[in-house]
């Protein structure tokens, strides 16, 4: 143990990665459920618009996008991506928190001479 580090610092290092890991769990969780709403949001809106533009007579071939350019519907989306891209992110947080266990347990399989095991 070169480092310093005794043992019952790396067992506190763990369960306090465990708990960081449980709480991204918690807030992947949250993502997650934002994520299908503002999808859900999204499509609703588009729908709307397309059937508002259908009634007033728009050609089918181009209603698509002129919905996709109004402004509600165009703020939907960019709500949508936005909560896509916070799931993904809690995801990648998640795996950056799982190296980081398995990491330390490397460790204390190095410096405790247990061959190597990992969580």
């Amino acid at each position: 143990m070169s480092d310093g580090y005794s043992g019952q610092h790396f067992f506190g290092e763990i369960d306090e990665l465990n708990d960081e890991l449980d709480k991204a769990v918690g807030e992947m969780r949250d993502a997650g459920r934002k994520k299908a709403q503002t999808e859900h949001d999204y499509r609703v809106a588009l729908a709307k618009k397309m059937w508002e533009l259908r009634a007033c007579g728009t050609p089918a071939t181009g209603m698509g996008d002129l919905a996709r350019g109004d402004d509600v519907v165009a703020m939907r989306k960019l709500e949508r991506d936005a909560a896509e891209s916070e799931y993904w992110a809690s995801q990648e947080a998640i795996n950056v928190m799982k190296i980081r266990v398995r990491t330390v347990s490397e460790q204390i399989g190095r410096d405790w001479g247990r061959p190597n095991s990992s969580y």
